[in-house]
């Protein structure tokens, strides 16, 4: 036992040292190639038996449910604060303390986010800077449209009378967003980012409404700082998720726009890949 014992401890390590994301099914075949066996029945025990490879087996299983969780009830995830979520939950100072291999090697991040393959760290970015980032960016197009966009008068022949119809560019498209963040962040791509978005509608809606000046609880027309301090108070419910809950136990515009604001409610689901902690906008 203690000969199989230390060739999965060295299978494990050997995975690490080449940068490859740790499982307990490639440490148990790397094992059996370097104790020269064709599988393990012929060894006369179960491989859960092996003290090594069954606290790999709980430690994988519990970041594995983790992930899922986190992801399954975030509407906007960075993987930023996916790491920190894990490593608070765990009590480890990072990822790479619970020997699984990089982070952005891990096949549920590869499953759920869209991430470069040359990709060496995770950016650094929180949920808290993507809804600035997205107040930022509907006051813009908020107010680029009023400035820009004037209603268009189409001509057609119907009865022999002419009909007027607005063309109304309303929608928040999750690639433009993104586009916007990164080069908000100097990055070359909004792969880089980490970040995942599955919907958007909530968010738009909510800060929409921070916007309107007909807002009951505003007693003045919105300016840039108290829209901004809205839509940082509505993301804290996101980012108190960050690990608290969850325990695995092992073995500047005055326009309205009201009219518009369930047409965001449903935005299309991706998985998008994107210095310190920052908790404000940038």
């Amino acid at each position: 036992m203690e000969k199989v014992d230390r060739a999965v401890t060295n299978a494990r390590h050997n995975i690490i040292a080449i940068g490859e994301s740790v499982t307990a099914w490639k440490v148990s075949q790397d094992a059996l190639l370097n104790l020269n066996l064709e599988s393990w029945t012929s060894l006369g025990f179960p491989m859960q038996e092996v003290p090594s490879l069954h606290r790999l087996m709980l430690t994988e299983g519990k970041i594995n449910a983790f992930i899922h969780c986190y992801v399954g009830v975030q509407r906007v995830t960075t993987l930023y604060d996916l790491e920190i979520a894990i490593c608070k939950n765990e009590g480890v100072d990072n990822f790479e303390k619970l020997e699984l291999g990089p982070l952005l090697r891990h096949p549920l991040v590869l499953h759920y986010f869209s991430l470069k393959s040359d990709a060496t760290e995770v950016f650094k970015i929180t949920g808290e800077e993507v809804f600035c980032f997205l107040w930022k960016f509907m006051h813009r197009k908020k107010k680029k449209k009023s400035q820009n966009i004037e209603s268009v008068e189409v001509e057609e022949s119907l009865d022999g009378k002419k009909k007027k119809k607005k063309n109304k560019i309303n929608n928040i498209q999750v690639e433009e967003f993104l586009d916007f963040i990164a080069k908000r962040r100097s990055v070359a791509s909004k792969e880089e980012l980490c970040i995942r978005i599955q919907n958007l509608g909530m968010h738009v809606s909510a800060i929409k409404k921070a916007m309107s000046p007909q807002t009951p609880i505003l007693k003045k027309p919105v300016d840039a700082t108290s829209s901004s301090q809205r839509v940082e108070s509505f993301s804290s419910a996101q980012k108190d998720f960050r690990g608290k809950n969850i325990r695995f136990a092992s073995s500047s515009s005055n326009d309205d726009e009201n009219s518009d604001d369930s047409k965001d409610a449903n935005l299309p689901s991706q998985n998008v890949a994107s210095y310190d902690r920052v908790t404000s906008c940038p």
